[in-house]
């Protein structure tokens, strides 16, 4: 369990973002694990971008270690975000997405739907 250490939040910050999206119907189980393996690689590619990877001595992007080093962070991340996009999917239906949210708050949106 050591190796989920520090991973707590990202993955809030994906059940905020994205919360129940898509939405249960048929077929959005694969469309949450993608958005989700779609987040562990931008997560993975920032990794790699930052001081880190430099810090441990792998380089820049981990070029001094090979190509070994970013496709174990590439799919370390990818699993990450897939196990987690499914997960929120499953069972984070009523968390309403924070875009969501924030489409509700414009001035456009009031305006259109007759809102408050």
């Amino acid at each position: 369990m050591s190796t989920l250490r520090g991973k707590g939040p990202f993955g809030i910050s994906y059940a905020v973002l994205f919360g129940g999206f898509p939405f249960r119907r048929p077929g959005g189980a694969v469309a949450g694990t993608m958005m989700g393996t779609a987040y562990g690689l931008a997560l993975g590619t920032g990794f790699l971008l930052s001081p880190v990877p430099k810090a441990v001595g792998a380089g820049v992007f981990g070029a001094d270690f090979g190509a070994k080093f970013a496709i174990t962070v590439y799919l370390a991340h990818a699993g990450f975000g897939a196990l987690l996009g499914w997960l929120v999917h499953r069972y984070g239906t009523r968390i309403t997405p924070l875009w969501s949210v924030a489409c509700e708050l414009l001035p456009s949106h009031r305006a259109r739907t007759g809102g408050i």
